[in-house]
């Protein structure tokens, strides 16, 4: 057996955690309200804590009731404390993550000791997935990660570490499970998973039948039924569902596994995000060397993070395919379906740490040092000075670098600078902003205090009234990629390039355009007036 790690004293322990939550939050925090840019169903969210936040709450979408508008309170709150922007919104996953990152650190040195638990910290701190999910409020996965993160340990501290406080560890645990359905219906993973691991080994067997595990099977109860019953409801209705989930397996297994090799490497968060991707035989072998970590790990790896982490990695290979075909393509074919992977992200992460109590320590530091100078490196330099076209959202295709992430030079959202422009119009009148694109959907939120009317040319045709005011919001030539796909997206810009021409509008001029940091073009904002 190998000899564990090197255990630092307590201080050099807390300094080194330190160090690791200052990095984490030196990657989440600069240019926070522009990085990446706010699109698509972060409106959604922004809308609805801007709604909670000025006390008239509005439910969520039908569509969106697999989870509960906990985390719309949590950015009201925010918004509150720190005002209406998105910025305010985003300090949630960021504040999330942070207390995430510390947490497991402290639960980790109890149980591994305090070189695993800085490794582990580490690496939720750096590793590209966790850092870009965390800067937006798309989704609630920064929390679902940390939450997915904690469990294994929680438990372990729970049923395995005997403790006069042990009833309270156990419905932290419990708590910790519920939690993570509030967040997103994969929170089952993990659960399963806990359950899978308490049950594998006989200590914490022996121990589920005490009272104080029921007790905390009851209270996570209480609030996780609701949200599994809207959950099912939602899945019910959808309208994605494959109508085979086998048709072409070989071919979506290729895919499923790219996907999730990219997501433990980092480089399918960078496809989603950026266009600072490498060539695919540097993205296969990235990615194999990323599953080749975690096979080591599993042979290699020392108890008990190992033994916690392989029920939690064994749930979410299989777990996740079957989760997400009721209503999503379970192979993930596209780029921004590497989101889900928070699943698979939390127990890898558990795996690479067990290998920092072994002399392997250093292919564990190794590890944490090659995300955060490989792929998180290239992504905030790509953010900073890069640029390119969107090159769709399809992975068999070469999608990658969305537009929706976007981002200008200026430190400012392109909704917020789109409604700024608005105002600037007309000395500061109410102007019809007219767009075509449901990546835009936060301008919603950026308009909430200004009260121009929106119109989306995609959902509605355009009726101007005489003498009013438009400023058309236009992609610029370039942006979509030759090939580019879903083609309707390209067709709705054209149609909006069309509309703005037409003869019913008069004095159409380019007001401003809105370029990447490269220097490329993103966006064109036009103005007409109506007779």
């Amino acid at each position: 057996m190998s000899e564990p790690a090197p255990a630092p004293s307590r201080w050099r322990f807390a300094v080194g955690l330190a160090a690791v939550t200052a990095v984490a939050l030196s990657l989440r925090v600069h240019r926070l309200a522009s990085v990446p840019n706010a699109a698509h169903d972060e409106g959604n969210w922004l809308l609805a804590a801007w709604e909670r936040a000025h006390g008239h709450p509005v439910p969520l979408p039908p569509d969106a009731r697999f989870v509960t508008d906990l985390f719309a309170w949590m950015m009201a709150l925010a918004m509150r404390l720190f005002g209406d922007s998105i910025a305010s919104a985003r300090s949630v996953p960021v504040a999330a993550s942070l207390v995430g990152i510390v947490a497991v650190a402290l639960l980790a040195r109890r149980i591994a000791g305090a070189l695993p638990a800085l490794v582990l910290a580490a690496l939720l701190a750096v590793h590209p997935w966790a850092v870009l999910w965390s800067r937006n409020v798309v989704t609630p996965y920064a929390l679902s990660l940390s939450l997915a993160a904690l469990a294994p340990l929680l438990a372990h501290r729970a049923w395995n570490l005997p403790s006069p406080r042990a009833p309270w560890w156990r419905v932290a645990c419990g708590q910790c499970l519920a939690l993570g359905f509030q967040f997103s219906p994969l929170a089952l993973i993990p659960a399963l998973g806990v359950a899978a691991q308490l049950l594998s080994d006989p200590v914490s067997r022996a121990r589920l039948r005490d009272r104080s595990t029921l007790l905390a099977a009851l209270l996570a109860a209480a609030h996780v039924a609701p949200i599994v019953v809207g959950a099912a409801r939602v899945a019910q209705h959808g309208s994605t569902r494959p109508s085979s989930h086998l048709d072409h397996l070989g071919p979506r297994l290729q895919t499923f596994d790219r996907t999730l090799a990219g997501v433990l490497s980092g480089e399918a968060t960078l496809r989603d995000f950026t266009t600072a991707t490498p060539p695919l035989p540097l993205e296969l072998l990235s990615g194999a060397l990323a599953v080749g970590l975690v096979v080591l790990a599993l042979a290699r790896g020392r108890d008990p993070l190992r033994r916690l982490a392989i029920p939690h990695l064994a749930a979410a290979l299989v777990g996740l395919p079957l989760l997400l075909a009721p209503m999503r393509q379970w192979h993930m074919p596209s780029v921004d379906a590497e989101r889900y992977g928070f699943v698979l992200l939390a127990p890898a992460a558990l795996l690479v740490a067990s290998l920092a109590a072994t002399r392997l320590r250093g292919i564990a530091l190794a590890a944490v040092l090659a995300l955060a100078l490989g792929p998180t490196r290239r992504g905030a330099l790509w953010f900073l000075y890069g640029g390119g076209p969107d090159r769709g959202v399809f992975l068999d295709r070469d999608g990658a670098g969305g537009r929706r992430w976007k981002v200008t030079a200026l430190d400012v959202a392109v909704v917020d600078q789109i409604i700024a422009e608005a105002s600037a119009l007309d000395g500061g009148a109410p102007v019809t902003v007219v767009t075509a694109d449901y990546v835009l959907h936060p301008i919603y939120f950026a308009n909430a205090a200004s009260g121009h009317r929106i119109v989306e040319l995609n959902l509605a045709p355009l009726s101007p009234r005489p003498g009013e005011r438009l400023l058309f919001v236009r992609w610029s030539d370039g942006v979509f990629a030759r090939g580019f796909w879903p083609r309707a997206d390209v067709l709705a810009n054209e149609a909006l390039t069309e509309r703005m021409r037409a003869p019913d509008l008069t004095g159409l001029r380019l007001v401003r355009a809105l370029r990447q940091p490269d220097g490329e073009a993103l966006i064109e904002l036009w103005t007409a007036r109506a007779p």
